[in-house]
């Protein structure tokens, strides 16, 4: 088994989107086209990038640039994929898991 993506993240980054923080259920339900517009809204092209947003996007050149890049980059990258195109709403109202083709394959 490789060591996986060489991709820069701390184990906070990793943990964030692993399990929902105690006590800390702040998912707002909204409907499908309200959620459509929130990006839309955030990926205006005349809106400018936050630092944060800055940083994630130039990570994430790097990983896309990287010559080895093993399935965990989705998790190791995903912080910069909420911070860049999401405005960092997605941590602590979606969850990432990664699983074996085998072990989904055996749920269904």
């Amino acid at each position: 088994m490789g060591e996986g993506t060489k991709y820069p993240c701390t184990q906070e980054d990793l943990d964030g989107y692993r399990r929902f923080p105690p006590g800390a259920y702040y998912f707002k339900p909204m409907s499908p086209n309200a959620g459509i517009r929130r990006l839309l809204d955030f990926l205006d092209p005349y809106r400018e990038p936050t630092p944060e947003a800055r940083s994630a996007l130039r990570r994430l050149e790097v990983g896309i640039n990287m010559k080895y890049k093993a399935p965990d980059i989705v998790i190791r990258a995903f912080r910069d994929l909420d911070a860049a195109f999401f405005g960092g709403h997605l941590i602590g109202n979606v969850l990432v898991h990664v699983s074996t083709i085998q072990h989904l394959v055996f749920r269904i």
